[in-house]
């Protein structure tokens, strides 16, 4: 046992002495930062239809999203959940994408999915459901329409 002491004692005192203290490092440069939510409507989505799909989109002007942002910084982009089962709204990342289900006669399963593009002074979040059903005159069926969301965006440069 009086080894064991011995020994935990030396080894205490090793880790005090060998612990390094240096000089402080560089401070490290300013990060800005812009961060906005963005409420869209559920009246504001628009429909694209493209190459036998498609899928909706609202588009939005962001000013600070500059040409320096889009070389030297980071664009990151977030959708407000309701906290279902957690107090209060919860964020997740985009890309999202959460299986659903809509009810009516027949209970039909889908997955819907969020996502976005920027450019220079704008972005666009997408919206896409799986298995969209279509008339023949391929036009979408109103019931898998994006509800009102709302996002908020994150720029670091």
């Amino acid at each position: 046992m009086r080894k064991v002491s011995y020994l935990l004692l030396i080894t205490v005192i090793a880790v005090f002495l060998t612990s390094c203290k240096g000089e402080k490092g560089d401070p490290g440069i300013n990060v800005e930062w812009y961060v906005d939510d963005i409420k869209v409507p559920a009246s504001s989505w628009q429909y694209v239809y493209a190459n036998n799909g498609g899928y909706y989109r609202y588009v939005c002007d962001v000013p600070a999203l500059t040409h320096n942002v889009l070389i030297n910084g980071s664009i990151n982009a977030y959708i407000y959940l309701p906290g279902e089962f957690l107090e209060g709204d919860i964020q997740r990342p985009l890309p999202y994408s959460c299986p659903n289900m809509l009810h009516d006669d027949n209970d039909y399963t889908f997955t819907e999915h969020y996502d976005y593009v920027f450019g220079i002074g704008w972005i666009e979040f997408q919206y896409c459901a799986s298995d969209f059903l279509y008339d023949q005159q391929s036009e979408y069926i109103t019931e898998f329409a994006p509800s009102e969301q709302v996002f908020r965006i994150v720029l670091q440069w």
